[in-house]
């Protein structure tokens, strides 16, 4: 099934009207790469933010399940224990 940021893009490239050969070129990734992205598949975050680049797009990186409306984030992880 296809994610729904592949989706995104894939629908972003089609209404400005630009190939897939295009987007690839701009982005400097092979049309293979492209193609991969569109159906969900694993890229590089670089090969991601250089086709939003191009298709003029955003990330925005959420917390997918805040507790009890908490929209914070951890702190970081306790270290224990003693040096030999």
């Amino acid at each position: 099934m296809m994610s729904s940021c592949a989706h995104s893009i894939q629908m972003r490239r089609t209404s400005l009207g630009i190939s897939q050969v295009d987007v690839a070129k701009q982005a400097g990734i092979s049309r293979a790469t492209l193609i991969k992205l569109e159906a969900g598949g694993d890229v590089s975050v670089k090969t991601l933010l250089a086709v939003l680049r191009v298709l003029g797009l955003d990330m925005m990186i959420v917390r997918s399940h805040p507790k009890d409306g908490d929209m914070s984030f951890p702190g970081p992880p306790s270290i224990t224990g003693s040096a030999s």
